[in-house]
């Protein structure tokens, strides 16, 4: 059945165009009215979108979560780039509460958009101007929120038009837009993180011929917006930096890492440099040229300092950072859609999954493992916080069920947790080597507080720490295994613990640490700087 609407051009402030008013009394169908250049119901229209999507019995992704990739259909662009976006063909009516009586009208399908930061958009057929934008939008996510029009270029400092939700209501709204120019225009909807529903796209033929269009000029350069081991703690021997950009790039010079030259790949938004032949325990300086955009827009030249993983150091994550993998998948967060991401999602059963080469398991009693995207660091002033890094894991029930293993290592080794208890229970964790229901250590956080327990296995046979909650809630924030022998491990990486040593130590977080105890730190002895694992 056609929809029929009344083409009614209400309220929108706009950058470039004008505010309109005009009704008209017919009821028409977009899709039958000649002046209409393009007509999107989500669901009938257009042709390939209905195709596609028309007859879906369940919601359905057109970008998945946290993707980055490009859909053409039905004439439009779909894209995503990370930040958690998802754009999703919605199966069931989703037309909300109009705003005002001026907002009725939208149709009952629609797409949604979620999170994506300023990269998610969906980009409509090319038109010729002048011509007339509408757009049925609800507010889905019940929050205020700005989002923009663009032509193909995306130029978001210089939008066409900005749209808000001036209230957190649940509800449709009606916005237009007047495009005044002359000659061919693609329109291109972000919707900035805030989550919409896209009920309806009418674009119209404008009144006239329309004026010249200014000549569009890209003079901003591409913007860093995640690079990879810059924060890191460590890096490892032989690996790849990782610069992500606002926008695609292009490198025509190479980069330097310890006076080796390497090459620039670039996919895109990510440039990527493999090197290796690095040494254990030093840090590097990479020296990057500029890369510019399509426009030919540089970035500055930067250097980025790379601090390899000590020589003793078995396995190490601080659920931020690295390793690398761990990373690469939640980088992303927080975001403007979401704060966290999981590991297992919420009521998990008889799950595993693998992140940062640790395996995380659930049996049959519902658990959650979730990767937390900001610091959740217990504001105490006890010494086992002081060496704690911002983010964590949060595991909470999965009864007896719920573990993280960690990768299989030769001992003699030692384990070290950093752990915070958030609730005012008692917090445990069994301490295993893989399935052997052996018990090697039990830790129990019984106060709302930071805590650090340490392990160590003494034989010299291999070991696969595995980690169980027994329910409990706690937030995982560091681990760190290291060989116990420090015969085999340099004096660069490993150190007694000083008494009356000149050097100064520091925290990864950069206080200063008179007395420091076993774990990480940064140590300060005239010229030489470098990270060290105090026993």
């Amino acid at each position: 059945m056609k929809k029929l609407f009344t083409l009614a051009f209400a309220f929108i402030a706009t950058l470039a165009g004008t505010v309109s008013a005009q009704e008209t009394t017919e009821p028409v169908n977009p899709a039958d009215d000649p002046n209409t250049l393009f007509y999107s119901d989500f669901n009938q229209y257009p042709a390939g979108f209905a195709e596609k999507y028309g007859d879906i019995t369940g919601n359905t992704d057109i970008i998945k979560k946290g993707a980055t990739a490009t859909v053409d259909c039905g004439g439009m662009i779909f894209h995503g780039q990370g930040s958690n976006g998802r754009i999703v063909a919605m199966s069931a009516s989703n037309i909300l509460a109009s705003s005002t009586a001026a907002d009725d009208g939208a149709s009952a399908r629609c797409i949604q958009m979620i999170s994506g930061s300023k990269t998610l958009y969906v980009q409509f057929p090319a038109v010729e101007g002048p011509a007339n934008v509408t757009l049925y939008i609800g507010n889905a996510g019940g929050k205020t929120g700005t989002f923009y029009l663009t032509d193909e270029n995306g130029d978001l400092d210089n939008p066409l038009a900005k749209f808000e939700f001036t209230d957190a209501a649940k509800t449709m709204h009606k916005f237009t837009y007047e495009y005044p120019y002359k000659g061919s225009v693609n329109f291109r909807l972000y919707n900035n993180g805030v989550q919409i529903n896209v009920n309806d796209v009418i674009i119209t033929k404008g009144e006239g011929e329309g004026e010249d269009k200014p000549e569009y000029k890209d003079e901003t350069a591409p913007e860093l917006t995640y690079s990879w081991p810059s924060a890191s703690p460590y890096a490892p021997v032989a690996g790849n930096i990782v610069l992500i950009y606002n926008e695609p790039v292009v490198a025509s010079a190479k980069a330097v890492l310890n006076d080796v030259e390497y090459d620039i790949e670039v996919n895109g938004n990510t440039a990527t440099i493999a090197y290796s032949g690095l040494e254990n325990g030093h840090t590097y300086v990479a020296q990057i040229p500029a890369l510019t955009d399509e426009a030919g827009n540089a970035t500055s030249p930067m250097t980025m300092n790379i601090n390899t993983v000590d020589s003793d150091v078995l396995y190490y994550t601080d659920y931020n950072y690295f390793p690398y993998s761990y990373w690469d998948k939640f980088h992303v967060y927080p975001n403007d859609g979401a704060d966290n991401g999981d590991l297992l999602a919420k009521s998990s059963t008889n799950k595993t999954a693998e992140f940062g080469d640790i395996t995380y398991s659930v049996g049959s009693t519902a658990g959650r493992v979730v990767a937390m995207g900001k610091s959740n660091l217990i504001n105490d002033t006890d010494e086992e916080s002081m060496d704690a890094t911002q983010r964590c894991a949060q595991f909470s029930g999965g009864g007896n069920d719920l573990y993280a293993q960690l990768p299989e290592v030769q001992g003699p080794a030692k384990i070290t947790l950093w752990v915070g208890n958030t609730t005012t229970s008692t917090s445990t964790i069994k301490l295993t080597n893989g399935d052997n229901a052996e018990e090697l250590a039990t830790f129990e956080a019984p106060e709302k507080k930071m805590y650090k327990f340490t392990y160590t296995f003494t034989p010299s046979e291999k070991v696969a720490f595995r980690l169980y909650n027994n329910g409990t809630q706690f937030n995982l924030h560091d681990i760190l295994l290291t060989k116990v022998d420090d015969s085999s491990t340099g004096i660069e990486s490993v150190e007694a613990a000083p008494t009356e040593a000149p050097a100064v130590y520091y925290n990864l977080q950069g206080q200063r640490v008179d007395n420091p105890s076993a774990g990480l730190y940064i140590k300060v002895s005239g010229n030489d700087v470098r990270k060290v694992v105090v026993k």
